[in-house]
């Protein structure tokens, strides 16, 4: 993942916002290198997370069980 992201990052006027997204929890020295990045190439950041993903499933359910 973060091979990717520096790849892309060569070009600075490429990225406006980096988004990583993963079912598990991150590792916290990817994530620290991401926000580094992120701070590099003056762009924005967002991590989707097990918590984001877990918050995510509990909506899902809560509204398909509605209908």
């Amino acid at each position: 993942m973060l091979q990717q992201i520096l790849v892309a990052a060569q070009d600075k006027q490429r990225i406006g916002i980096i988004g990583a997204i993963c079912p598990a929890k991150f590792d916290e020295q990817l994530e620290k290198d991401i926000e580094y990045l992120a701070k590099c190439t003056q762009s924005k950041i967002v991590i989707l997370d097990d918590i984001f993903m877990e918050k995510q499933l509990k909506n899902y359910n809560t509204i398909n069980s509605m209908a």
